[in-house]
């Protein structure tokens, strides 16, 4: 696990008040029982803590698991 996915899964774990040991890259977030305003939290969250900006364009949809949280945020720290 690198530093990004760690990262996550430690703000997805965080905001739910659940172990990280229970957020997995091929966890679905809806299997976490995350919810729009969830999804949001943890978008600003993770924009403060990598220093990255998502497009404001962006589907939440597109974010199905764990996994796609961290595809995204390696995308956006590259540009």
């Amino acid at each position: 696990m690198d530093r990004v996915e760690r990262e996550v899964t430690a703000i997805i774990a965080r905001a739910l008040s659940i172990e990280t040991a229970k957020v997995a890259p091929d966890t679905a977030l809806e299997q976490l029982g995350l919810d729009s305003i969830d999804v949001t939290m943890i978008v600003f969250e993770i924009e403060a803590t990598f220093n990255v900006q998502f497009p404001g364009e962006f589907d939440q949809a597109a974010l199905v698991c764990v996994g796609d949280v961290v595809r995204i945020v390696k995308k956006l720290r590259a540009h």
